[in-house]
């Protein structure tokens, strides 16, 4: 892969935009890569093994959901139960409030992205 730096590839971007049609270009800034140029097919082609889908919560699918509700945290992470014993007594009210919502929201979400 050629490897040129910022400057280099202003001042003859036709000459590396041509190669990165055929191969990724890395451009260096300070001695350090920077970014890699490639074509727009080959970004298509990268992109097709990207299959991750981010879902708002009024979208999440009901396996999904079903699967959150009812999944359970390893046994090793009981050794961290006091932090939440000790956020439900926080004497602070607005730590109790966020650790609240961010509990027990989930639940809640749940049902009504399902009455939605």
């Amino acid at each position: 892969m050629p490897k040129v730096t910022a400057a280099q590839f202003q001042k003859q971007f036709g000459t590396y935009s041509e190669t990165a049609q055929r191969t990724p270009v890395t451009i260096t800034k300070h001695g350090r890569d920077s970014l890699v140029v490639l074509s727009a097919a080959a970004y298509e082609r990268l992109k097709s093994f990207d299959t991750r889908e981010a879902y708002s919560v009024f979208d999440l699918p009901d396996d999904i959901a079903e699967a959150l509700l009812n999944a359970t945290a390893p046994e090793w992470t009981a050794r961290y139960d006091h932090e939440m014993d000790e956020a439900w007594n926080s004497p602070n009210p607005k730590s109790a409030k966020s650790f609240n919502t961010a509990t027990s929201g989930s639940e809640k979400t749940h049902k009504v992205a399902k009455t939605r």
